[in-house]
C-alpha cells in the first residue's frame, strides 16, 4: 500500500514537473520542465521582490518558454547594475498567455496549462513539498563539502553551530570556579534542570498536527536535542549524551 502510494506521488510529480517552470525569490536555481539548472552562469541573476511584485530576469524567462525576447517588449522593465533586464513575473506570464502560481514563501511556478488542480497544499501536501526540494538546493559531492570546510577552517577545527571549543572551555571555567560568572552558572543550572526533565520524556512522534506541516514536531525534537547536548557539554555527564 505504501509503495503504491509512493508510486502515485512519483507519477504525479513527474507529470507536474514536465509541465512547469519553477523558481524561487532570491535563488538562481530553477526547474525547467523537469530539469534543474541555473538562470545564468552569474549566480547573482535571480528573482527579487519589490513593491509587492516579483521581478524576474527577462532573458531566462524567454529561454525557459522558448520565446523571442523581443516578444516581451510590451512590458515595462528595469535593469540591474550589469544592464540585465527584469520585469514583473505576472506581466511576463500575461503577455505570453501563461498560467502563474506564486506563494508567500517565494515559490514561483508558471506553465502553459492551468495547474490549480495539482497545486493544492491540503490535497497534495507531499507533492507540493517535492517541488522546492527538487531544485532549490545546490548539489555538492562529499569531497566538495570537505574541500570547502578545509578552505574555510585551515586550522582543521570542525565548524561549530553554536560555540567553539575555546568558548566552551571558557564557560566550563566559569562554571567550575566559585567566583565564576553568575549568569553563566544560572543558565547552566536551568539547562541541566530542563535536561533532567527530558530524561524521562520520549521523543515526539512523527505527526502532522495541522495536516500540512511537520515543523512543530521538528522544533520540539530539536529543542530536546539542543538542551540535552548543552547539558552534556557543560556537565560532562553521560546520561545527557
Amino acid at each position: 500500500m505504501v509503495r503504491e502510494e509512493k508510486n502515485g506521488i512519483d507519477s504525479r510529480r513527474d507529470e507536474l514537473f514536465g509541465k512547469m517552470v519553477a523558481a524561487y525569490v532570491g535563488k538562481s536555481n530553477a526547474l525547467v520542465f523537469g530539469k534543474k539548472r541555473y538562470m545564468s552562469e552569474d549566480r547573482s541573476v535571480r528573482p527579487y521582490a519589490r513593491g509587492g511584485r516579483i521581478w524576474f530576469p527577462c532573458e531566462f524567462f524567454a529561454y525557459s518558454v522558448g520565446a523571442d525576447p523581443a516578444a516581451l517588449g510590451k512590458i515595462a522593465t528595469e535593469k540591474d547594475g550589469e544592464g540585465r533586464e527584469y520585469a514583473p513575473i505576472d506581466g511576463l506570464c500575461s503577455v505570453m498567455g501563461l498560467y502563474l502560481h506564486t506563494e508567500t514563501n517565494g515559490l514561483i511556478l508558471y506553465s502553459r496549462e492551468n495547474l490549480d488542480g495539482l497545486l493544492d497544499w491540503t490535497k497534495n501536501t507531499r507533492l507540493m513539498r517535492n517541488i522546492p526540494e527538487a531544485f532549490v538546493f545546490d548539489d555538492f559531492t562529499g569531497e566538495e563539502i570537505r574541500a570547502r570546510i578545509c578552505e574555510r577552517f585551515p586550522d582543521r577545527k570542525h565548524p561549530r553551530l553554536i560555540f567553539t571549543d575555546e568558548k566552551l572551555n571558557r564557560i566550563r571555567r566559569e562554571l567550575s570556579s566559585p567566583g565564576g560568572d553568575k549568569v553563566y552558572q544560572r543558565i547552566a543550572a536551568d539547562i541541566i534542570g530542563f535536561a533532567d526533565e527530558l530524561l524521562n520524556q520520549a521523543p515526539y512522534d512523527y505527526a502532522i498536527p495541522d495536516g500540512i506541516r511537520l515543523l512543530e514536531v521538528c522544533r520540539k525534537n530539536a529543542d530536546q536535542m539542543l538542551l540535552s547536548a548543552a547539558a552534556y557539554l557543560v556537565s560532562g555527564e553521560e546520561k545527557y549524551a
